[in-house]
């Protein structure tokens, strides 16, 4: 088992959406943090090629009607491609999948071609529809 970090800014123009509201709040917790305009997530390497990763994201506004955390993010992998599922209100969903997932050296994971599942567009409010692409999503090794 390795120590990773998934790193991932999700989607910039959902994040400066919730930024942009006058009670728009966007935390990160439980050991996960932002740095600049990253998500950082602590993690591990998991049995049968996946990682599991510890903290939550937390997004408010529009008074209490936009309330999403997506918490326990796990990253599974099937070749040169991957599942990104997280926990929202206590259910495990797929929140996005990976293609051209590409490792090398201190990276893990990496992949640029990152998009929202059905459940994931949901759980953004249907912002977005299903397919529409998310930030690239890295997992480093820790030193």
């Amino acid at each position: 088992m390795s120590t990773a970090t998934l790193i991932w800014p999700l989607r910039s123009s959902f994040v400066s959406y919730i930024e942009a509201l006058p009670d728009g709040m966007v935390e990160a917790g439980n050991g996960a943090r932002r740095q600049g305009r990253n998500f950082m997530f602590p993690g591990h390497s998991a049995s049968g090629g996946g990682f599991g990763f510890e903290g939550w994201l937390h997004f408010a506004g529009h008074h209490g009607s936009l309330d999403i955390t997506l918490e326990s993010l796990e990253v599974q992998t099937e070749g040169a491609n991957a599942t990104l599922w997280t926990v929202v209100s206590g259910y495990r969903m797929r929140m996005a999948t990976m293609s051209g997932v590409q490792v090398s050296g201190e990276v893990l994971l990496h992949s640029d071609a990152v998009r929202l599942t059905g459940d994931g567009a949901h759980v953004l409010g249907g912002v977005y529809a299903p397919g529409a692409e998310l930030e690239p999503l890295t997992i480093r090794t820790v030193r």
